[in-house]
This record gives structure tokens, sequence and C-alpha cells, in this order.
């Protein structure tokens, strides 16, 4: 008897060592589950997610912090809408003011296209790209009154650029001399082409396709538009891996589901990209930001990745914007066609802190600072910043 029950003790005493091994693996595991939860909420915030309906606006963000989100991102939906969204201006006796919103209506006609069921697999991001904190203000002021209730259920995600993003361009003089285009065109494009990356780089790890619109392009109001569009992709496109973007404006005649042989896209307007796709593409556009325009850009990247560009008619996106974008470089271009014409009254000193507005007047404040500096004073100084013109 006496030793059965040394037995007992003994396996009562194992039993106790593996139920403590058991509680402690299972209290380290909670607090590594709490540990995630605290990293991803921290990341979620920093890279500007929307928290009860208001613009969490990103100020700083390293490499680092990207990587370490992007590994802890899940997709949440099918389809991911991104637009970016800058403030346009007229011109006006007193001056250039801000001109209409269209991305208010582009907003409306995408959710009067889909029923409850689809909004479930839907998802907006709108990039508030407008430089002019008064503009960006009313921009979002505009968008908050007409969409909280998608915003706060997360059907409508905000998001505003670092001011770190557009570095590059605080130097305009060195950027590409390309296509015989203006200093201000080619600052306009750059910074489109920043934006346009750092939307689909937010924008891919919310779902598993991307479709880029303009602001002032909405789909058409006289077709469910996301009923074809799911219809078409997913019965012909799913499976294949031979096309890199599906094009849904300006298909001119072509027939259904016919291939662009000459890569053209024109205009960033009712793409579609497989998400997994962008993970190449954005570093592909942040390095040749300044080469050429988006469209081009993109075009040529699906070229060198030997893919297709697959048009589908009849168009599902309409272009009612008839206030550019680039309005300010064009009333620039108008008043100099021949380039900007230096005021040789101005001194050397004088020179050097004028903002440039044209590749005459980079070359001018590279001979001045050699002027200032003596002859030996090499390349002239980084320019003051100034304000980027809005995509």
């Amino acid at each position: 008897m006496e030793r059965q029950m040394q037995q007992d003790r003994k396996q009562i005493a194992e039993l106790q060592k593996i139920i403590e091994t058991l509680n402690s693996k299972l209290l380290e595991e909670t607090e590594d589950i709490k540990r995630s939860n605290s990293a991803l909420q921290t990341e979620t915030r920093r890279v500007g997610e929307i928290v009860e309906g208001t613009v969490v606006k990103i100020e700083q963000m390293t490499n680092l912090d990207r990587k370490e989100w992007n590994a802890a991102a899940v997709k949440v939906t099918t389809w991911v809408v991104g637009i970016p969204v800058v403030m346009r201006e007229i011109d006006s006796p007193a001056g250039p003011q801000p001109g209409p919103i269209y991305v208010l209506e582009t907003i409306s006609e995408i959710l009067r296209g889909v029923d409850a069921e689809q909004r479930k697999r839907l998802k907006i991001v709108l990039l508030l790209a407008e430089p002019n904190e008064a503009h960006l203000a009313r921009l979002r002021s505009e968008i908050e009154g007409q969409f909280l209730g998608d915003i706060n259920s997360g059907l409508i995600d905000l998001i505003v650029p670092p001011k770190g993003l557009y570095l590059r361009l605080d130097d305009p003089c060195k950027l590409a001399r390309n296509w015989g285009d203006s200093l201000l065109r080619v600052l306009w494009r750059s910074k489109q082409v920043l934006d346009t990356a750092y939307l689909m780089d937010y924008a891919r790890f919310k779902g598993d396709y991307y479709l880029h619109l303009e602001d002032d392009t909405p789909p058409r109001n006289d077709r469910p538009w996301l009923r074809e569009l799911e219809d078409w992709v997913v019965s012909k496109f799913k499976y294949r891996d031979d096309w890199g973007i599906l094009k849904f404006f300006n298909c001119g005649s072509r027939g259904d589901a016919q291939v662009d042989p000459e890569y053209k896209i024109g205009g960033m307007i009712g793409l579609l990209f497989r998400s997994s796709s962008l993970e190449k593409l954005v570093p592909y556009l942040r390095e040749n930001f300044d080469q050429e325009p988006i469209d081009w850009m993109v075009g040529s990247f699906t070229q060198k990745s030997n893919l297709k560009i697959v048009v589908h008619q009849p168009e599902l996106v309409n272009h009612v914007g008839t206030v550019s974008t680039k309005s300010k470089v064009l009333r620039w271009e108008a008043l100099h066609p021949h380039g900007n014409q230096i005021d040789l009254n101005h001194t050397a000193s004088e020179l050097l802190v004028q903002l440039p507005q044209s590749w005459d007047e980079c070359d001018s404040r590279a001979h001045a600072a050699n002027f200032v500096g003596g002859a030996d004073a090499g390349l002239p100084p980084t320019p003051v910043s100034q304000p980027v013109p809005a995509a």
C-alpha cells in the first residue's frame, strides 16, 4: 500500500510539473499576442489609418516603420479604389481661386453603383495630396461633411502623405530635363508620380485588386459598374498571369478584351492592377519619379515585365472634369512660350534667393553662385524650398 501511495504521489508531482510548464507557455504566448496587438495598433496609427473618422497626418515614417507595418498588415477586402485628391484652381479677376471639388461626385457615383453586399468587398482610399494647408482643410471638411458615416464605418480611408515624401522636389533644378517639358511641368508630374506610388503602397495591403481613378473620373451611372467589373475580371482574368493592367477608360473602338499592343495608357484613369503586382511597381515609380509622365512610366513598366494591357469595352468610367490639376503650369507656359526671360537687372546674389520657375533660372542660379563664390565655387547651394504644384 505504501509503495502504491509513493507512486501516486510521484505521478501527481509529474502532472503538476507538466501543468506548470503548460501554464508558463500559455502565459508567454498571451504576452506575445498582447505585444503584437500593441505593435499593430501603433503601426496603424503611424501610417495614417482613419480612427473614428479623423485624418491622421503622417509626419514621420521610416523604412523600418513601413516594413513592420507591411509584415503585420492583412488584406481586408477584394476591391480597393484609390483616388489622389487635390484642390483645382480657376482664374478670376482677383487671381487664382479654389475650383470645383470633383471627388464628391466621384465618390457618390462609386457608392451609387454598389449594393449592400458589394460594399463588404469594397474599400475607397482617398489620398489628400494638397500641399496648401487651407485648401487641404477645405477638402477634408467637404468630404467628411458628405461621407462621414462611410469614413467611420471603414468603407473610406482618408490619408495624408508625409512632408518628407517631397524632399526630392526641394531642389527642382536637379530634376531630369526630359521631353522638352518646362520646369513647372516636371515638378507637377514628378509630384504626381510620388503621390501615386505612396497611394499604391498604402492600398496594396487593403485588398486583392487595386483600381486607380482620378478625382474627376466617376464610374458610369447607367450600369452597375462594380458588378460588371467583378464578372469580367473573375470570369476571364482571375487565374491568368499574363496581364498587368485591365483598362476601363478611353478604350476607343476596340472590342472586348483586346490587348493594347502599344502600351499606351492615356492617363491614370480606370486602371486595375493585382495588388501583388504593386510590390514591384511602387519602387520603380519612386526610382524614376522625374523621368517621364506617370502613365508613360506605368506603361513602360508593364511592357518591361512582359505583361499585357487588356481593355474592356464599353468603358466603365467617365471623365467629367473641365478644370485641370495643372492649371498653374498651363498659365505659366502660356505666358512664357519660349522659356522664362531672366531680368538682367538682378544682381547675382539676388538670383540665388529667387525661387526658380524655369530651366533658364536654374542655369542663371548656377552662374550666379560661381560669380558670388569665385571661379572655384562649384555647384550652387540648395535653393530655398518652395511650394510644390498640386497634382
